[in-house]
């Protein structure tokens, strides 16, 4: 059985643990707040999350081998397919794991920042609904930039530029 494709960021919050369980002491209360994309992932985030709390000192080899027996090999298996292609090797097992660690931290920043931003708009597009007026049109448009300015960093599209998207509908 194919597991789906996790994104990166799911593969950096589940991989890095897996990859480098020295640094997982300080983040298992944060990765057991995430949520994934899909079942699969929450499962194995879960048994991630068990496992270290139960052994810490447990290595790379044998944690995998622990996930794996316990069923979550395919999962597993997609997240450390998508650190290698994704060319995250500083957070695969031969990587510094003082390195994984912040590349980690960045990533659970960005997807809780994301969680906010996502509660932000909905409630500013529903008061926008209720009462259309300038200040909750502005509210939702400077929700939309932070998105833009903080999540897509990369992204070629300047602030002013942006348009309103309906938080419940697809463009």
């Amino acid at each position: 059985m194919r597991a789906a494709a996790p994104s990166i960021g799911e593969a950096v919050l589940i991989g890095g643990l897996v990859c480098h369980p020295e640094i997982a002491a300080d983040r298992l209360e944060r990765l057991a707040e995430l949520r994934f994309g899909t079942a699969e992932l929450d499962a194995l985030a879960g048994a991630l999350a068990t496992a270290l709390g139960e052994a810490p000192e447990t290595r790379f080899g044998a944690l995998r081998e622990r996930i794996e027996r316990e069923g979550h090999g395919a999962a597993l298996a997609a997240v450390l397919d998508k650190l290698r292609a994704s060319g995250l090797g500083e957070v695969g097992p031969a990587g510094d794991p003082d390195r994984a660690a912040l590349i980690w931290d960045d990533a659970a920043h960005l997807r809780e920042r994301a969680a906010i931003l996502s509660i932000e708009r909905q409630a500013a597009a529903m008061a926008l609904a209720h009462e259309t007026s300038d200040f909750h049109l502005d509210r939702l448009r400077d929700i939309q930039e932070q998105d833009v300015r903080n999540l897509h960093p990369d992204s070629q599209e300047e602030p002013g530029e942006i348009g309103i998207v309906h938080p419940f509908k697809r463009p």
